[in-house]
């Protein structure tokens, strides 16, 4: 029984492993906006990082096909990796801003949650199990004793894997069909200095061509919803409890503003959630909140910046709820200088 639940186990992890290092490796942009969105100041410029995580999964899945000792140190490299991403994406749930994990690439952009927390920890006890009762490489197992306890283990890490892939899918296609067409992607970020929270400063630049859903159903690009006046694109979701505090404020703001400047929330969130919860903002959602999020690199929300009459970026990312409502007071101000 105990090679089965190595077999079961282990080749759980395996296909884990393997499929995060190639999504992030298919989509590095995606895991680089997870990895700014959850790593600590100093280091979320680290554009290097989806190559390193990759490197990294990719070394431990292969280190579990392997004979002892390198199954063992893979399997506790597995358990120690897991549990540290386990206990990073706990904190970015108890802060509630909205960030995501980047963890399989384009297949994990959504917000994190508590089902992400509690499977990476459950992969994590998985790693110990396998490290408790590994005997040996993965293929050395399955090669020493193909009995039916061993057939039984990986058919059930076969429709494991298969299950944790048809989440994965299907997450991908919610978020797909709530956020709008995406167009764009910040291939260019490279082009930008980092600013103070690791997001490539586009102050300046033309507004990335990207398309949103606007409240009665029109599909409009950024470039061409600026106007006579400024535009100031709020990205927020309604699961995030930060970006709840900025959406009850947004149409206060608006009214404040006046025609001196246009609000635009841009979420990839249900509308009808949405207004169920804010009806005063129906006047300002748009959904896309995703493509304009990775073309802007916005690695979380509440995130904000003014788009100019030009059509042209105005100010860097505001990140964060002090930031959001920091741009929206200096916006204000500009509004009122300028006069009527």
């Amino acid at each position: 029984m105990s090679t089965a639940l190595h077999v079961a186990t282990a080749s759980t992890l395996w296909g884990v492993l393997a499929v995060a290092a190639f999504a992030k490796l298919c989509d590095p942009d995606a895991a680089r906006a997870g990895w700014r969105s959850l790593a600590p100041a100093p280091w979320r410029g680290w554009r290097a990082a989806p190559y390193a995580l990759a490197g990294v999964e990719g070394a431990l899945a292969v280190g579990l096909l392997l004979p002892d000792p390198l199954a063992t140190v893979a399997a506790a490299g597995a358990a120690a990796l897991l549990g540290v991403f386990a206990v990073v994406l706990a904190r970015a749930v108890r802060r509630g801003d909205g960030a995501s994990c980047g963890c399989f690439g384009a297949w994990s952009t959504e917000p994190v949650s508590g089902l992400a927390v509690t499977r990476t920890a459950g992969l994590a006890g998985l790693a110990v199990v396998a490290l408790v009762v590994g005997e040996g490489g993965l293929v050395r197992a399955v090669a020493r004793e193909a009995t039916p306890d061993v057939v039984t283990g990986l058919l059930g890490a076969g429709l494991l894997g298969l299950v944790l892939l048809l989440t994965a899918a299907l997450g991908v296609a919610r978020a797909r069909v709530s956020a709008g067409p995406v167009v764009a992607r910040g291939a260019d970020a490279a082009a930008y200095p980092l600013d103070v929270n690791g997001i490539p400063d586009r102050t300046g630049a033309e507004v990335p061509d990207v398309e949103v859903v606007l409240a009665g159903g029109q599909v409009r690009s950024l470039r061409h919803l600026a106007g006579d006046h400024g535009l100031l694109l709020v990205l927020a979701s309604p699961t995030c409890g930060t970006c709840r505090e900025v959406l009850a404020e947004l149409p206060a703001w608006q009214d404040d503003l006046g025609r001196g400047a246009r609000i635009l929330v841009v979420t990839s969130a249900d509308r009808d959630a949405v207004l169920r919860d804010f009806p005063a903002l129906e006047p300002l959602l748009a959904l896309g909140a995703a493509g304009v999020a990775a073309a802007l690199d916005v690695p979380g929300t509440p995130a904000a910046v003014l788009i100019g009459v030009d059509g042209r970026i105005a100010t860097r990312v505001a990140a964060g709820v002090d930031e959001v409502f920091g741009l929206l007071a200096g916006t204000l101000a500009a509004v009122e200088e300028a006069g009527p």
